[in-house]
């Protein structure tokens, strides 16, 4: 599965989003690739700002869209030391969180992909996945690629990961 999250600025809409992450034109390159691949949109913040037109052209090119904003509010909360470095960061941060608490509420297993959507492939999404199967991995940088082998286990990884840095306090189980 791949997962890409994102999230919307204040006024922000669709036709502006789409030009600082250009997920049309992604979905659109991967299918004139012949990829099949579902990319699983989550969307942290500012899914309720997206046009309904907007939304069914993601799905259109196959984009699994998803309003994952309560949630990620919820987790939010309980890493209040990241208020300090502001939005960005803090969506930047808490997006494997989120990943972690997506899987266990799907109750989703198995290889897990997380990328950012301004990365264009230039392989097959399938191809790049059959090159990582059973590796777990982070190329962090901008833009970010995460390859998890077996999403158990994600959320304690990236908890203890936050609470070592020592200046997040993790408040919630």
């Amino acid at each position: 599965m791949l997962f890409i999250f994102a999230w919307l600025k204040e006024n922000q809409d669709g036709n502006s989003f789409e030009k600082q992450v250009p997920l049309l034109f992604l979905g659109n390159y991967l299918r004139r690739q012949g990829s099949n691949e579902i990319f699983n949109i989550v969307f942290l913040e500012g899914y309720h700002q997206l046009s309904s037109h907007y939304i069914s052209e993601l799905k259109a090119v196959g984009f699994n869209v998803i309003s994952f904003s309560r949630e990620f509010q919820r987790l939010a909360r309980g890493f209040p030391g990241l208020a300090r470095f502001g939005k960005y960061e803090m969506f930047c941060f808490l997006r494997w969180q989120t990943l972690a608490e997506y899987l266990r509420v799907e109750n989703t297993r198995g290889q897990v992909f997380q990328i950012d959507g301004d990365i264009v492939f230039n392989a097959k999404p399938e191809e790049v996945a059959n090159d990582a199967k059973g590796l777990t991995f982070v190329l962090q940088g901008c833009p970010a690629f995460v390859s998890i082998a077996n999403g158990d286990g994600w959320s304690t990884i990236g908890k203890n990961w936050l609470n070592s840095t020592r200046i997040l306090k993790v408040t919630h189980p």
